[in-house]
């Protein structure tokens, strides 16, 4: 794995591995985590999962991810369907590919903030 998906992927498995309180449920959400995880003192740090489900397009001022780092996150994602880590859909009535949950059998390994 090169480095910057190391890094990456890091900052999600931190992300989808934090405390019920701040659960992330889709792409875009996941997206902002990420993008403000990069870029810590952005806007996008205090965007909400709601927010950012509802607003695909940012200002021109505001951080977003270069076309690598996107493509990254991508096969991450991808890359967490198949190892089990996450789920298509949060349940029976919400059912939206870009929506999931954590996997049933997911084990959390790392601690701290995102």
């Amino acid at each position: 794995m090169n480095t910057r998906k190391k890094e990456i992927r890091d900052i999600i498995d931190r992300i989808i591995d934090e405390p019920a309180g701040s659960p992330v449920h889709s792409f875009e959400g996941l997206k902002v985590r990420v993008i403000a995880a990069l870029n810590p003192q952005s806007e996008s740090a205090r965007a909400s999962e709601e927010t950012a489900a509802m607003v695909y397009s940012r200002e021109p001022h505001e951080p977003d991810l270069s076309p690598d780092d996107w493509a990254l996150l991508s096969e991450i994602y991808w890359d967490l369907i198949v190892d089990r880590i996450i789920t298509p859909g949060l349940d029976a009535q919400n059912r939206e590919f870009c929506r999931f949950r954590i996997h049933s059998e997911y084990v959390p390994r790392l601690k701290g903030p995102a």
